[in-house]
């Protein structure tokens, strides 16, 4: 009897602004990658954020850090996409213009059909009940909320082209209230919780997490 193929395995991790999701999600992927499993594709969900109205640049008051700001519903629906192996294309982000950059050969496309396992990085990926349900294993990672802010004054001045000024006071008006009211509460979802320090021994949580995805995605 021929075995089947496993089903494409969805991983999704949430968590502050500044607590190294992308960063753990490119350790992630690296360690399977090395254990011999292949074919391993990581989302962003800074490339969903939606376009500001009428093709214009969002004043400097305009709150990024609230589900709202991103499309969800596509996300979703590019997720069910996968599963289903058919292919999508991820939209680009342009945080400066604060558009979806037109240019199509920026775009990238994930196969559904090849990929085994897909990493969902943001700040509300465990927001959206639909979203959420996809995922086969639900990471929030944790880290102390200065590091977290120091991490986000250098990533947007170097990123973004955001200054230190702006960037504490969004962290005060914006950034920390999301965390407080969206963000820690689906924390009660996880099925694992990580602390990003780097005095936290990470690799006991990445033999965790892969023993468990080789065992769900390999025969």
């Amino acid at each position: 009897m021929v075995s089947q193929p496993k089903a494409l395995f969805i991983i999704g991790i949430s968590g502050a602004s500044g607590c190294g999701k992308t960063h753990l999600s490119n350790i992630i992927k690296n360690d399977l990658s090395n254990s011999e499993l292949d074919n391993i594709e990581i989302i962003s969900c800074d490339n969903y954020y939606k376009p500001y109205p009428n093709g214009q640049k969002a004043p400097d008051d305009y709150n990024w850090d609230r589900p709202d700001s991103l499309d969800l519903d596509l996300l979703e629906n590019h997720i069910m996409m996968l599963k289903n192996g058919e292919t999508i294309n991820i939209p680009t982000y342009d945080f400066i213009t604060h558009q979806r950059n037109p240019d199509v050969s920026l775009l990238r496309t994930i196969d559904g059909k090849r990929t085994k396992v897909v990493i969902v990085e943001g700040l509300f990926v465990l927001q959206k009940e639909g979203l959420r349900n996809l995922f086969d294993l639900k990471i929030f990672t944790w880290l102390d909320p200065d590091i977290c802010l120091a991490r986000r004054l250098i990533r947007d001045y170097k990123e973004r082209q955001i200054s230190y000024e702006q960037t504490l006071k969004l962290y005060q008006t914006n950034v920390k209230p999301a965390y407080v009211n969206f963000i820690e509460p689906t924390k009660k979802f996880a099925d694992i919780i990580i602390s990003t320090s780097e005095y936290n021994n990470g690799n006991v949580s990445l033999d965790i997490i892969k023993m468990y995805v080789k065992m769900k995605t390999q025969s």
